[in-house]
């Protein structure tokens, strides 16, 4: 693990937190899915901005939870 991952404990806290993206990370997700990067970004991003960061962030499920929290 590098310096700026994470250790997941898997309790899904963090996931309902507001997430912020860059550019740089819609990028990466899209070459990671191998789709367009304006697909991911029309997918991924909620409509609006972070106040706090002034970033994208990922877009949230109707429970409040990060579209990306599964079962797994």
């Amino acid at each position: 693990m590098t310096d700026k991952e994470v250790a997941c404990r898997m309790c899904g806290r963090c996931c309902t937190m507001e997430i912020p993206l860059t550019l740089l990370d819609i990028h990466r997700m899209a070459a990671f899915k191998n789709l367009p990067a304006s697909r991911v970004f029309q997918e991924t991003v909620q409509d609006t901005i972070s106040e706090r960061s002034s970033l994208f962030m990922i877009r949230k499920d109707k429970e409040g939870a990060c579209i990306f929290l599964n079962e797994e």
